[in-house]
């Protein structure tokens, strides 16, 4: 395949690429390309297909990587510090407590009978999966004692108190920061 500068521009979508140097290496022929920022294309960054069928440009993933290395020189959004635009914890948890005894009322007044079958369920659906957030809403309605109790063998106080942790987890998943990202 003769290189030319088309061909170049085809391949690594760069309109000026001053300088390309061609090589062998292992008995394959090699190509880089700089321009202007340094190499932006080695013997492996060709077009090619991924196991999806797509195209992918190789060059454009290696220019974000050393874009990647250079990071401390490249100006990152800055995201303000976290703050609560609503009510406090306290306040979000008491108003959906409010809430769950409304519902209770409304139901009283249709001749209903006001059950917590889909809490149960929830209970059980977290003992099989995932026992430690289940443990940690008994610790935080302070009945870590009676972890292994089923929600209809709680008394009525005690229900309330777990439903209030329920609340209160409830409360604070609406406060958790959104721009979170992973450390890699």
């Amino acid at each position: 395949m003769a290189v030319t500068p088309d061909s170049l521009q085809e391949i690594t979508g760069e309109a000026n690429i001053p300088h390309a140097m061609f090589s062998v290496m292992d008995k394959k022929p090699s190509i880089s390309i700089l321009n202007n920022e340094g190499l932006i294309m080695g013997n492996t960054a060709m077009k090619e297909i991924d196991n999806t069928g797509k195209k992918v440009n190789t060059a454009e993933i290696i220019s974000f990587q050393s874009k990647l290395v250079d990071a401390p020189s490249i100006k990152r959004k800055s995201y303000e510090r976290y703050y609560n635009d609503g009510g406090t914890l306290t306040e979000r948890t008491a108003a959906l407590n409010k809430a769950a005894e409304l519902r209770t009322q409304l139901l009283q007044c249709r001749n209903e009978e006001p059950t917590n079958q889909q809490l149960s369920g929830f209970i059980d659906y977290l003992r099989k999966q995932d026992k430690r957030i289940l443990d940690m809403i008994f610790h935080l309605a302070n009945l870590s004692d009676k972890k292994e109790m089923q929600f209809d063998e709680l008394t009525i106080s005690e229900q309330k108190q777990f439903i209030n942790a329920v609340n209160q987890v409830k409360a604070l998943n609406a406060l958790l920061p959104t721009h979170i990202v992973m450390p890699i």
